[in-house]
């Protein structure tokens, strides 16, 4: 009888503490600032590039700023969301919200120790994300996303998630300096983790209710949204994450975080697909004043060039010269120092050469 009651009573220890904290891998969240105009700014990229390939979970998103720059993509929606994390130099990152008061922001040369510390010592989630549905309407733009948000403990105090939609592959200049590998602006710079819009603004939306988020209550979110036609849609990405309510955005410590391709099957990162041809789209807006986005597809690793030329047939902008990989790319023409008019743009390859119209009204 003795043993009975023992073998019950472990089995109840053991049931009990499988219901009171669940398992859930961590996926860390960084968030950092950025700029083109910024020449220690790609020392910071090519640590993240060492960090996704030593922690493939982590989750990356790149604010644009310098308010009186030119960076193409330093307005956004959500756009307060880098006054109220605090950056102030750049680049610099947060790591899931939990970064001290005494030094809050850590410079890219401390990147992989503080995501290294993430993992090693807070390896479980407390909260599990799972997309149940998607679709993407090519025809128009639109996004439907549903996601449920599930406790794996109780959860004291107010929580939020947060949809922020982010692209890879922006083609564009890039400041250098040679601590970096280089020195002055880079023409051909491939931008990843960019912010095009912070989807539910920039504090997100409220999860549970009454204080406590209950073991195992799980929550449902719905996204309905529709992509700007200047957007890559295969290279773009919805990152959602969930974090705890403070009295300061900083501090507000993410429970977890997920990236989700715009397109395709969910759970597979479409951006990762090999485009089947070569292709060159027209460019949008056209006619444009003065930024267009020009999109392109090469199926193969290879030489690219891509340039633009006047209606004389004259080159004034030589934006692509160098081996790309193969993949989806979004280039970003400025046209503020050109005059108005016809212009050409050709995108050439080892087995691809075509040449588009474009004007240019100011």
């Amino acid at each position: 009888m003795k043993k009975i009651f023992i073998a019950i009573l472990s089995i109840w220890i053991l049931t009990g503490v499988e219901n009171k904290v669940q398992s859930e891998p961590r996926n860390v969240l960084i968030e950092y600032c950025t700029g083109t105009w910024c020449g220690w700014c790609p020392c910071g990229h090519q640590a993240l590039t060492s960090i996704k390939a030593a922690f493939p979970r982590t989750v990356v998103i790149s604010y644009h700023g310098g308010a009186t720059s030119s960076d193409p993509w330093k307005d956004f929606n959500g756009v307060e969301i880098r006054s109220m994390l605090g950056f102030t130099g750049y680049p610099t990152g947060i790591f899931d919200r939990t970064n001290t008061p005494s030094n809050p922001y850590v410079t890219y040369d401390m990147w992989m120790g503080r995501t290294t510390d993430r993992y090693t010592n807070f390896p479980n989630a407390s909260v599990r994300l799972q997309i149940t549905s998607k679709s993407f309407n090519s025809s128009n733009n639109t996004l439907d996303l549903s996601v449920n948000a599930t406790a794996l403990e109780e959860l004291q105090g107010q929580y939020k998630l947060s949809f922020v939609l982010v692209e890879d592959n922006l083609v564009y200049q890039q400041n250098h300096y040679s601590q970096c590998g280089t020195t002055g602006y880079v023409p051909d710079y491939v931008h990843k983790h960019v912010v095009r819009s912070m989807l539910n603004g920039a504090t997100g939306e409220n999860l549970n209710t009454g204080g406590v988020w209950n073991l195992n209550q799980t929550i449902g979110k719905n996204l309905n949204t529709t992509l700007n036609a200047a957007w890559a849609a295969n290279n773009c990405k919805i990152v959602i994450f969930v974090y705890k309510d403070s009295s300061t955005v900083a501090h507000g410590n993410v429970q977890q975080a997920i990236e989700e391709s715009v397109i395709g099957t969910t759970g597979i990162n479409a951006n990762n697909e090999i485009p089947s041809e070569y292709s060159l789209s027209q460019n949008f807006p056209n006619p444009f004043n003065p930024v267009t986005n020009i999109k392109f597809t090469i199926p193969e690793d290879g030489l690219v060039s891509f340039k633009i030329y006047d209606i004389m047939g004259r080159e004034v902008e030589n934006y692509i010269n160098d081996i790309l990989p193969r993949g989806s790319y979004n280039v970003q023409v400025d046209g503020s120092k050109l005059s108005s008019g016809v212009y050409y743009y050709e995108l050439r390859a080892e087995k691809f050469r075509d040449t588009k119209r474009m004007v240019l009204v100011k």
